[in-house]
């Protein structure tokens, strides 16, 4: 168990030093108004996340949907949709049961794409990945009883 636990912090700080490249990453790279709009708070940043989502799983997602998977008010939720519908980062369609559904435009969607490249790359310059491999790999030969 001491070993696991030496595991865990070394993962810890290799996960520190992960989010803070991470966050470098984000405010080094070109402050377009997109980014500076999504990565100004955590919510937007989880909206734009729910925008993508939507457009990839070809779905429209409502803002009562969108409200319950922030754990925002639907008042927050509309004026997420207002300022993104304004700015082309989001469109609209009526859904069978006649309300409006919501997903990224191509504008949005090409961010997210770039931004995940842009991540791909530190994640792999931090070795994060390798360090969850060793410690999953450890659980997993501990439940099977090997050593």
């Amino acid at each position: 168990m001491r070993e696991d636990k030496l595991l865990i912090k070394s993962y810890t700080q290799a996960l520190c030093v992960q989010q803070i490249q991470v966050n470098r990453m984000r405010h080094q790279y070109a402050q377009t108004r997109l980014n500076r709009y999504f990565n100004s708070t955590q919510r937007r940043n989880t909206f734009s996340r729910l925008m993508c989502l939507a457009t990839y799983v070809n779905a429209l997602y409502t803002p009562s949907y969108i409200a319950e998977q922030l754990f925002i008010s639907r008042q927050a939720t509309h004026q997420m949709i207002r300022d993104c519908l304004e700015e082309g980062w989001v469109e609209y369609q009526i859904t069978d049961t006649g309300a409006k559904g919501y997903r990224a435009t191509t504008e949005l969607i090409e961010a997210m794409e770039d931004y995940a490249e842009r991540y791909f790359q530190t994640v792999q310059l931090t070795g994060l990945h390798s360090a969850f491999d060793v410690i999953d790999g450890t659980r997993k030969m501990r439940q099977s009883g090997l050593r």
